[in-house]
């Protein structure tokens, strides 16, 4: 759920290496099958030929249904786009979140995903090309990075990568209320990764021991801003200041939350709901949505928004929205901003 996602959309936003043209096409090198060595992670990389640390500028990265992935400098033009299998279902090619962070100086992009199996897609050209690591540990709903490593949270499980996505350690089987401990959005807030679920809000220190879920359940997604965090599910939104107290209050037909330009932004079905410190909020009509994502470009404000299955939205100040892509692809499930 997603931030970094919380888009996520909501994950630690570091700066990228100089702009250089958006790349086209997928690299060179074919399919390689590099063994990942370390933890959980074993391999089975469906490398492209990513390159180590390429320089690219900033964009959008959008993925989902059947292993898609796609790319925009503006969130207007769409390139690089690319999938595993068409009309992709709620199976192991399903990429479920994204994140991003920088590492030794490379900017990493992170999709995660599956479904009995777990799956991690990287990318180190800004989403030209990717490499993979699959494990039978169950999916991965979302992942953060705190400046030195990336956390996973999903199905019944946790783990977290120490290089940056290559392998994943100290993955977990977490049984909080008797096993189901379901995970779908995380970020990485202050001093402790945030992640929201089924049962509730668990925090962690380091991505290895979690506290007991709290607050609202049924959530699939978080945002962090001014100081407060706010939860959500289709029915309920939340904020915290502290992760023992939640203001909790009903709502219907939400999909999605940003914290951008000094708010909180969620959009839903034919709505957005705005909110400066995540207990009074403002509900106003706009075009439905189900993913959104915020990122500056060339220094102005933009917003992305993807509806199902795959109509994509153009916005500038988060309240009037164009329609810049409608096509026949797998529905997009997640998006992220590299700056």
């Amino acid at each position: 759920m997603s931030c970094c996602g919380l888009a996520v959309l909501l994950l630690v936003s570091p700066a990228c290496p100089a702009p250089s043209a958006e790349g086209e096409g997928e690299g060179e090198g074919g399919e390689g099958e590099g063994e990942g060595d370390g933890g959980e992670g074993e391999g089975e990389g469906e490398g492209e030929g990513e390159g180590e640390g390429e320089a690219f500028g900033s964009r959008f990265i959008a993925v989902g249904y059947g292993g898609r992935r796609l790319t925009s400098s503006d969130g207007r033009a769409w390139a690089n786009d690319v999938e595993n299998t068409a009309n992709g279902g709620d199976d192991d090619r399903l990429l479920r979140g994204t994140c991003t962070g920088v590492l030794d100086g490379v900017t990493i992009v992170l999709a995660v995903g599956g479904s009995v199996d777990g799956r991690v897609m990287r990318s180190v050209d800004g989403g030209v090309s990717w490499s993979e690591i699959v494990d039978d540990d169950g999916w991965i709903g979302a992942c953060a990075f705190d400046g030195t490593q990336f956390v996973f949270v999903g199905s019944f499980r946790s783990a977290r990568s120490l290089d940056g996505g290559q392998s994943l350690v100290d993955g977990a089987l977490q049984f909080f209320a008797g096993g189901s401990w379901e995970m779908r959005d995380v970020a990485f807030v202050g001093d402790r990764f945030v992640a929201a679920g089924d049962l509730g809000v668990s925090t962690s220190p380091d991505g290895v021991a979690w506290t007991v879920p709290a607050g609202p359940q049924n959530l699939f997604r978080l945002a962090q801003g001014n100081g407060v965090v706010v939860v959500m599910g289709l029915s309920v939104r939340a904020s915290t200041r502290d992760f023992q107290a939640f203001n909790a209050q009903a709502t219907a037909g939400t999909n999605d939350i940003v914290f951008a330009e000094e708010r909180f932004l969620i959009v839903g079905e034919g709505f957005r709901q705005t909110s400066v410190d995540g207990v009074d909020w403002l509900q106003e009509p706009q075009p439905a949505l189900g993913r959104i994502v915020f990122g500056v470009v060339d220094g102005a404000p933009v917003y992305v928004g993807a509806q199902f299955a795959d109509r994509r939205r153009l916005s500038f100040d988060g309240v009037s929205w164009e329609d810049v892509a409608n096509d026949d692809g797998n529905a997009i499930d997640d998006l992220v901003f590299v700056p």
